[in-house]
């Protein structure tokens, strides 16, 4: 089977990648705008293309800066199945420059589901976010249960993508389900992620920030936990779904400094500043229904999971 992933050098498609390589699929990588890509990405992406050159051809990774060169590339390789994780993800950038959320979510998405449609694509998983949720949706959050709005231009662009997504399986018959990711965390995580920045000046003995009282609640998942939903969701037959993909548990942030201080073997030193608008105050999903759709369930405690990142942090592997 022909797997196409774009944004395989992000922090998610970087694992998934090496997971469906690992598994025996053939995998194309999709990188757009390389050169604006951070320091963590283009190191992802260098180890990706080690593999990719040692894998007889079962890995590819492909530059497509545009519409034309995308849809070249997938008339000629042909993917079965097509996980969309390509984006920006930041509340806060994008409160500040929606029209960049524009392009890189909702319009890029456009022009992808366009040129799968036309190459015959048959599956797409797209990756979507706990950000589609409003600051009124009912906590544990339901999948069809949003709220009146995002919260956020970045919560806006992704939901305008599963819209397009659901708009196209039903017009054309392609097979589609959409993920909506909680926190990921785990080794190779980016730099501009919570469990990322608390790590990092705990390790350093610098001060962090913390926004609001500390009592905010967010679901982490660990990214093993993360790729083996995208690879149920892959080899699933089911479809026109929408799922959340969490570890179904609140942890606040100062819960999870403790729970890094522990794993780290450090102390923290905590700055507290006003809470940030756009920011959802509870994100915790209820996820019974990937679990029982995709007879997958998240394995990987937080515990577990933040001493698995701290080993990581300590290594040479890690991004410097």
């Amino acid at each position: 089977m022909n797997i196409l992933i774009t944004g395989a050098g992000g922090f998610i498609g970087y694992h998934l990648a090496s997971r469906l390589l690992e598994s025996g699929f053939n995998v194309i990588g999709t990188i757009r705008r390389a050169g604006m890509s951070s320091a963590d990405s283009k190191q992802r992406l260098k180890k990706l293309e080690v593999r990719a050159a040692k894998s007889s051809g079962k890995l590819q990774i492909v530059r497509c800066e545009e519409y034309e060169g995308l849809y070249n590339m997938l008339q000629k390789l042909r993917p079965e199945v097509c996980v969309h994780l390509a984006g920006k993800s930041s509340v806060r950038e994008s409160i500040n420059n929606p029209e960049l959320y524009q392009e890189a979510n909702y319009r890029f998405t456009a022009s992808l589901l366009e040129t799968l449609r036309r190459s015959g694509c048959r599956r797409v998983i797209y990756a979507s976010s706990v950000m589609v949720y409003g600051g009124d949706a009912p906590v544990p959050y339901q999948e069809d249960q949003i709220g009146s709005s995002p919260l956020s231009p970045y919560g806006a662009s992704k939901l305008a993508g599963e819209v397009l997504v659901n708009t196209y399986s039903r017009l054309y018959k392609i097979e589609a389900v959409t993920l909506r990711l909680f926190s990921a965390y785990g080794p190779h995580l980016r730099r501009d992620c919570v469990p990322y920045i608390f790590a990092s000046a705990i390790l350093q003995g610098q001060p962090l920030t913390v926004f609001g009282d500390g009592s905010a609640m967010r679901d982490y998942i660990e990214i093993e936990d993360v790729v083996n939903a995208f690879q149920a969701a892959i080899l699933g037959g089911n479809s026109d779904l929408t799922l959340n993909v969490g570890s179904g548990f609140g942890t606040s942030t100062v819960e999870l400094i403790h729970i890094l201080e522990k794993a780290l073997k450090k102390k923290a030193k905590i700055i507290f500043k006003p809470a940030i608008n756009g920011e959802l105050n509870v994100a915790v999903p209820d996820i019974s229904q990937a679990m029982n759709i995709l007879q997958w369930e998240p394995k990987i405690s937080l515990e577990a999971g933040a001493a698995r990142m701290a080993a990581w942090f300590k290594s040479p592997d890690a991004v410097g």
